[in-house]
């Protein structure tokens, strides 16, 4: 662990400045640095354009009147957040433990259909639900939540890979990204075939779906 105090108004990371993480009892920060590095991996993850940390470093005093206990936030491993997609809504926090699950966060919970407890503890793992306790209830964040990759594909974009046109010259043309600018195929031909892999997709044909 790299604990460390920070000055108000530093920024940390790309995306994260220390003042957000500002304990409201005390005014001091501390923070370790993997926690820093892994919100913005998240951030990086979902696509996401805003993240609100709600709760950051919290003194032991204030965290034990919180919490009713001392916990990874008075120790500055932790935070509670809300994470933004593109389009500036709501990225589900069931969808932000399971994203947060496969990078390796150590502590994860629900706290609300928007807000994600995270820490990166290093003794043993949190996996809660703070709807009903503060204790670990899941160890696989996609069946307890009913959460399909899909829906989590939804917002890395993992799903958004690539697709080739086949056109009627008999020409496979490059792969495109979804997220591109380019386009299949090239003008004047037209194409005869679409290959997408691993994807639901619909093809318009005279007008027709």
């Amino acid at each position: 662990m790299s604990v460390v105090t920070y000055p108000n108004n530093k920024q940390l990371s790309t995306h994260f400045n220390s003042s957000e993480f500002k304990c409201p009892h005390c005014g001091k920060i501390r923070l370790d640095s993997k926690l820093i590095d892994m919100l913005e991996k998240l951030f990086d993850k979902v696509h996401a354009s805003k993240c609100i940390i709600s709760s950051g470093y919290r003194c032991s005093t204030y965290d034990s009147e919180e919490n009713g206990f001392a916990g990874r936030h008075s120790e500055g491993l932790a935070c509670d957040c809300c994470y933004y997609d593109k389009d500036g809504k709501i990225i589900p926090s069931k969808v932000i433990c399971c994203v947060a699950w496969n990078l390796g966060f150590t502590g994860i919970a629900y706290i609300d259909k928007n807000y994600t407890h995270l820490d990166v503890r290093t003794n043993g793992t949190y996996y809660g639900d703070e709807s009903r306790g503060n204790s670990s209830y899941w160890t696989n964040p996609y069946t307890y939540f009913h959460v399909s990759k899909e829906e989590v594909e939804k917002y890395t974009g993992e799903y958004n890979y690539k697709y080739q046109s086949h056109g009627i010259n008999k020409k496979w043309y490059p792969n495109v990204y979804v997220d591109s600018n380019d386009y299949a195929g090239v003008f004047g031909v037209s194409m005869d075939g679409l290959y997408i892999d691993s994807l639901k997709y619909q093809v318009k044909v005279n007008g027709k779906w």
